[in-house]
């Protein structure tokens, strides 16, 4: 009886450590939302984001652009982004770039150090078609639960109650045995 019970705690163990290491590789996984679709001169923007609503923290821009008229991807244009806070203050900048093994998507990541509103502008420029400004307002969020003592000492609780947990199980089914 004793050992169907600590291989059940033991798995459970596991499965809490390995749950907690692989959550950063599924945020990865997750495709930017998008939250602004826009003409301009030439062009036709499209901004998407990750994550979906965004807080404090690293945020990640993903830009498709294309021409206005034929709606074909333009992929040799320079993007410029400039994110400005509340008072209209530029406070963050970036090329978004593209790559050659995704040349739809100029992307770019700012990690915003406090909530609030902000504005976006891109600035695109390209030989045939020329320059094109874009503005995009922007909300951030402040972080549910950020790093820090408090959520360590809830993970520590919850570990602590897990193992403690299957320790008495464990211990109890021992004690139980003629």
């Amino acid at each position: 009886m004793a050992r169907p019970v600590a291989t059940l705690a033991l798995s459970s163990l596991a499965a809490l450590l390995i749950s907690t290491l692989a959550a950063p590789q599924l945020l990865a996984q997750t495709p930017p939302v998008e939250m602004y679709r826009g003409r301009q001169g030439p062009y036709e923007l499209a901004l998407s984001i990750l994550p979906e609503t965004p807080v404090v923290g690293l945020v990640h821009f993903v830009v498709t652009l294309n021409d206005a008229e034929s709606g074909q991807p333009v992929t040799d244009a320079e993007l410029l982004v400039v994110v400005d806070d509340a008072e209209g203050k530029p406070t963050y900048q970036s090329l978004a770039l593209n790559s050659p093994a995704d040349r739809l998507g100029y992307q770019a990541n700012f990690t915003f150090e406090r909530a609030g509103e902000w504005t976006v502008r891109v600035r695109v420029t390209e030989k045939e078609r020329g320059e094109a400004k874009f503005s995009i307002p922007l909300t951030v969020g402040e972080v549910a639960l950020g790093p820090g003592l408090a959520g360590t000492y809830i993970w520590l609780l919850v570990v602590v109650v897990l193992v403690g947990g299957a320790f008495l199980i464990f211990r109890s089914a021992r004690l139980r045995r003629p």
